[in-house]
């Protein structure tokens, strides 16, 4: 076989190897896993266990990064946590560095074949088997593309042009950096550099004085690539990208000067500790890379506080990320449901109480309050909250099957169901009414838009004050009114205008009839009246 299409098939295989494994463990991590992760982690000692196994899974420092991402912006895990698992994810991607330096033709031979007959068998098509024979898959193509570039690098060894390279490459150290450095921002991977970078020694083209300076380069390459990624985001998640860069420039700026001074005054340090413990030149590479992560995550553990108050500075949280949160519910409070309910209800009363706030947007600037926000933020917001809440209700009932309050249960769980169904409705008949600013026929969207403002303050009142008065007001405006509406959409089919326009203004109408009778259905107060003592007092 000739060389050059042995490496580049190898390049090839080990490239969809890499992104199977990637995107299909990424997968893996549902919402639920997501969830018992981000508890298992509040426990002291098990996030540098948890980054570690997710490094390893992912074998990628931005792969992790942003699984992590999506824990802390979800509120499924705090900050300090959060930069524990990043530092030591990136210690578990050394364990395909190891693996890879033994010969692994069979072993990806074998895998590929049992791969092909669960695919023959279907099992591909299994939700809960697809992504872990998708992601053996990208093992097997990964070592088996692996294989090909080692053999093809053997080759490779005594042509004129390569030892050319080489030389060049080996008269500074700064060249080394650079090349591993880019090489890692292309491939978003110091660990895909490192493997790529083993046949090179192994053939005997370069030797571990320049591999390890690769090395050193690709790290800082990997949280240089991750911080890039990260620069259009803002708040707590760019913090973690801006954390990943850090945990690597942190251990560069210790173990680049090491190697210097190795090399130079032949001090025994991190080369030595390699040749030490194994007599082969790609095992002391891998062996470098792995010292090189667990120095890394170790700095950036003892320094976490500092590099926590510098990285709020640089990038401090969003509005958003604040109001996508629950403000008074907490996991404590699952295993008593009746302290749990009342945190709900207290967190339902915060949505309604923001339902205002969706019309607001698209209301003229003068009657706008100052604290309006955009109605894309609003929405975005106020879904995380509801969704979050019926999470806890969920876990309420799993955590508590003996509650004998069912009732209040289901009642809670109707209503926030009915909220969210109020909160997409909104949304859909805000971003419609914003779209026919500037129609001919404005006096009929002014009077829709402060009409569901209307109800939609008095419900936010009612639910805060639970005024049975306010209340009776409010169904009596919310009562059945589809003869009304009928009325005002045969007057709009006969009105001189466009197809087009008369078309938008009916969709008005229903979109507006449909969020009076969400609000209707939420029955405000009557849930809280139900279950109250007359003293007051909630009961089950």
């Amino acid at each position: 076989m000739s060389v050059g299409p042995a490496i580049l098939a190898g390049f090839g295989l080990f490239f969809v190897g890499i992104r199977l494994i990637s995107t299909h463990m990424q997968q893996m991590a549902t919402r639920r896993v997501r969830q018992l992760l981000g508890k298992a982690m509040m426990r002291a000692g098990v996030a540098p266990l948890a980054g570690f196994g997710l490094g390893a899974l992912v074998q990628s420092s931005t792969g992790v990064t942003f699984i992590t991402m999506s824990l802390l912006t979800s509120g499924l895990l705090a900050m300090e946590p959060a930069m524990s698992l990043l530092a030591w994810s990136n210690v578990g991607t050394s364990v395909l560095v190891m693996v890879s330096t033994i010969d692994l033709r069979t072993m990806a031979l074998y895998l590929v074949g049992l791969i092909g007959l669960s695919y023959l068998q279907g099992l591909d098509r299994s939700p809960h088997l697809k992504h872990v024979i998708a992601g053996m898959l990208g093992v097997g193509l990964l070592f088996l593309g692996l294989s090909l570039v080692k053999d093809g690098m053997g080759e490779l060894r005594g042509n004129p042009w390569v030892e050319e390279f080489i030389i060049f490459s080996g008269e500074s150290g700064i060249i080394a950096l650079l090349v591993g450095l880019v090489a890692a921002i292309a491939t978003q991977s110091s660990a895909t550099v490192t493997i790529l970078a083993l046949p090179l020694v192994t053939a005997g083209i370069a030797d571990d004085n320049q591999v390890t300076l690769l090395v050193y380069g690709a790290s800082i390459g990997s949280g240089l690539a991750v911080m890039l990624l990260s620069a259009n985001m803002e708040g707590t998640a760019r913090q973690l990208g801006l954390f990943q860069a850090a945990v690597k420039l942190l251990g560069a700026a210790v173990f680049v000067p090491l190697h210097f001074i190795e090399m130079t005054w032949d001090v025994p340090l991190v080369q030595s500790l390699a040749e030490s413990v194994a007599s082969s030149p790609a095992i002391h590479i891998a062996i470098v890379y792995l010292t090189f992560q667990v120095g890394a995550a170790v700095l950036a553990t003892v320094l976490q506080t500092p590099l926590q108050k510098m990285l709020a500075a640089l990038s401090p949280p969003t509005m958003e990320e604040t109001l996508m949160r629950p403000h008074y519910l907490f996991d404590e409070a699952i295993g008593d449901p009746d302290t749990a309910l009342d945190l709900v209800e207290r967190e339902q009363e915060r949505l309604i109480g923001a339902l205002p706030d969706y019309v607001d947007a698209i209301r003229p600037e003068s009657e706008r309050p100052p604290s309006t926000l955009p109605l894309q933020m609003r929405h975005s917001a106020s879904k995380a909250v509801a969704e979050e809440t019926d999470v806890f209700l969920s876990e309420v009932v799993q955590s508590n099957p003996g509650y004998d309050g069912v009732e209040r249960i289901f009642q809670a769980r109707a209503r926030l169901h009915g909220l969210i169904s109020l909160q997409n409705c909104l949304y859909e008949f805000s971003q419609h009414m914003d779209g026919l600013k500037g129609t001919n026929d404005s006096s009929l969207t002014v009077s829709l838009v402060e009409s569901l403002h209307l109800l939609l303050t008095m419900v936010a009142d009612v639910s805060h004050t639970g005024d049975n008065q306010d209340r009776a007001f409010l169904e009596s405006l919310t009562a059945d009114r589809s003869d009304m509406m009928d009325g005002i959409r045969r007057q709009l089919l006969s009105q001189p205008a466009t197809t087009s326009l008369r078309e938008a203004l009916l969709v008005s109408t229903v979109l507006f009839e449909r969020a009076v009778w969400l609000i209707r259905e939420l029955k405000i107060g009557a849930i809280d009246d139900g279950l109250r003592h007359p003293t007051g007092e909630m009961v089950a």
